[in-house]
């Protein structure tokens, strides 16, 4: 296991302190085993201690609105509903994008189509820190993408709300 040592973990529960000052956090096996004040908190035989110094450690960000994590924005322009439509076939880990984010903080994307036309499509919830595909998965699809103003009001010749709503309708009652 590994020990990090930090100035401050923010521990963001849902409720009371949402942070500990001097704290240890404890992980194991790829997970945050424990974390609380380093005065109170024995370190367990065997594991590595990394003292972080004055930095504070918090949790990793999930970016639930995310075009990064392949190498173009997708928009298929051609229908205005594209349920079919998947991301996951255009996901290019370890891309420039994804390791800012990692270099950011935020650990798990929601890679989705963009919003030109109604319903772009399926996206792919994916973490950012890896370099395969396989590893990067966490769930295919992870949502579908639905836009319903604004963007796909130009499509085409421009639709209006009301012909998108019947159009997001009628997709679902096929579905």
């Amino acid at each position: 296991g590994l020990a990090l040592r930090t100035r401050k973990a923010l521990t963001v529960p849902l409720e009371g302190v949402q942070h500990i000052d001097e704290a240890i956090i404890l992980i194991k096996d790829g997970k945050i085993a424990g974390v609380g004040p380093a005065r109170t908190m024995a370190v367990p035989a065997g594991f590595e201690v990394l003292d972080v110094g004055r930095q504070w450690v918090m949790p990793g960000m999930i970016d639930l609105h995310s075009h990064i994590g392949g190498t173009l924005d997708i928009n298929e322009m051609v229908y205005l509903t594209n349920p079919g439509l998947r991301v996951s076939a255009s996901v290019v880990p370890a891309n420039a994008a994804l390791e800012r984010s990692v270099a950011a903080g935020v650990t798990s994307v929601l890679f989705i189509p963009g919003s030109g036309v109604n319903v772009g499509g399926q996206g792919v919830l994916m973490k950012t820190a890896h370099s395969k595909y396989e590893d990067a998965l966490i769930r295919d699809p992870g949502s579908m993408k639905l836009a319903q103003a604004g963007n796909p009001e130009g499509w085409t010749v421009g639709v209006g709300r009301s012909f998108m709503n019947w159009n997001t309708r009628d997709m679902f009652e096929r579905g």
